[in-house]
């Protein structure tokens, strides 16, 4: 590996969009990953799955719609 033409092409990335998400992050109380909002409600960290279908589909029935048989 060319270590200067890698630190080269590293130097030319545009880190906006990656800066950009970070601070809509910062905003929203995220601080690790994964984060997930569900109807608002934030899920930090993982989840086992039952408990993640349990988060959706609370949000499924506030909104008025039943959600699927398990």
């Amino acid at each position: 590996m060319d270590l200067a033409k890698l630190d080269a092409c590293t130097l030319k990335q545009d880190d906006s969009v990656v800066r950009a998400s970070m601070k809509q992050g910062d905003s929203l109380g995220v601080n690790g990953t994964p984060t997930l909002f569900i109807n608002g409600e934030r899920i930090s960290g993982a989840l086992p799955q039952p408990e993640l279908w349990i988060a959706i589909d609370r949000a499924l029935r506030e909104a008025g719609v039943q959600p699927p048989p398990q």
